[in-house]
């Protein structure tokens, strides 16, 4: 990114101080990260049975279409995810190198959000296009942008351990939120509203829309970079992506870990997109108030005994200071490489899992 774009004070942060603040802790890492993370919470649970039970188009290319568009949309997603870091890593403005993201993937998640529900019909291949693009630009442009982006905020707001900590706790909090939003809300009071009627559905989805873009918008305002990169052309060796790979490749541990956290989103997406068919088909509605939430909650009951049992030195280790870019590999002082992944929101930093 040239250094001129977004040069303008007016998009300057609004957390002058050189020590965390308050607003910055609520409105920069707690607040403005729910409107993603229920969008996302939303697409996950919902967009299926959206799909599938209020506009009946399942039978699209003989009901293959339905099963296969998010999958190819999450192939796209791979690519664009690793590529993402590097355009992060290199970006270099006058708002830094991560927030920029924030702001430029807002309108795209917003817009993307509203298409995935305001489905063209009568056209089959138009309606499976339609869907398509939106849901692909949703995660693998958009979502992808933000999430790098997000991520990063953590170690680029300040080199202080105990505030990092408290961020990193905060960070993690709104995920808290948006989840209990859809297991609680959603199903008590807002699905049973929209019943099997398309333009409730669409007027949620346009309310939630609405309300989340000046939300993300307080995530780039009230957030700051601290850390600048420095810079380190003629400093530090270039590893291509080719040889980050390889790097990994020859560690049997990462191998282990890449397949635990394929399984584990496996699993958590098929439970997304399984819940309100199994509550439907076998516990008798997903619609009636309460059967949808009291299957979550009864799931989920074992996390918060997981959370209360949870100790500082585990929630210290899970995160950590990465390098500049969430893919890029460079010399660590020890003289090991290091890679770091962004899976999801924590940082994972897979340092010791490469070999010298």
């Amino acid at each position: 990114m040239s250094r001129g774009m977004l040069a303008s004070r007016i998009f300057d942060s609004r957390v002058p101080e050189e020590k965390i603040t308050g607003r910055e802790k609520i409105l920069g890492f707690f607040v403005g990260p729910i409107a993603v993370m229920v969008m996302n919470c939303i697409l996950s649970n919902y967009l299926n049975v959206y799909y599938t039970d209020i506009l009946k188009i399942s039978g699209i290319w003989g009901g293959m279409f339905i099963s296969l568009f998010p999958i190819v949309a999450k192939l796209l997603d791979v690519l664009t995810f690793i590529y993402m870091g590097l355009i992060v890593d290199r970006t270099r403005s006058r708002q830094g190198k991560a927030r920029p993201w924030i702001l430029f993937s807002a309108p795209l998640l917003v817009v993307c959000m509203i298409l995935l529900f305001v489905v063209p019909k009568g056209n089959d291949n138009l309606t499976a296009i339609w869907i398509f693009i939106s849901y692909t630009i949703f995660y693998a442009v958009a979502y992808t942008m933000y999430s790098t982006a997000h991520t990063l905020m953590v170690p680029l707001a300040t080199r202080n351990d105990v505030e990092r900590q408290q961020l990193s706790t905060i960070a993690n909090t709104p995920a808290m939120a948006a989840g209990s939003f859809v297991a609680i809300l959603f199903p008590c009071v807002l699905v049973p509203f929209m019943g099997v009627s398309e333009s409730r559905w669409v007027m949620i989805a346009l309310i939630i829309s609405g309300v989340s873009f000046p939300m993300i918008l307080f995530e780039f305002f009230f957030t700051r970079e601290r850390i600048q990169a420095q810079a380190v052309s003629g400093q530090a060796e270039k590893i291509s992506l080719k040889e980050q790979l390889s790097c990994c490749l020859k560690s049997q541990n990462w191998v282990v870990l890449m397949i635990y956290l394929t399984i584990i989103n496996l699993i958590n997406a098929l439970f997304s997109a399984g819940t309100f068919y199994y509550c439907n088909w076998v516990l008798g509605s997903y619609n009636d108030g309460h059967t949808q939430a009291l299957f979550y909650a009864l799931g989920q009951a074992p996390l918060g005994i997981g959370i209360l049992l949870w100790n500082k030195k585990a929630e210290s280790d899970a995160m950590v200071s990465p390098p500049p870019s969430s893919t890029v590999s460079r010399p660590s002082p020890e003289g090991s490489r290091c890679a770091s992944l962004t899976m999801g929101f924590p940082i994972w930093d897979t340092r010791h899992l490469l070999p010298r």
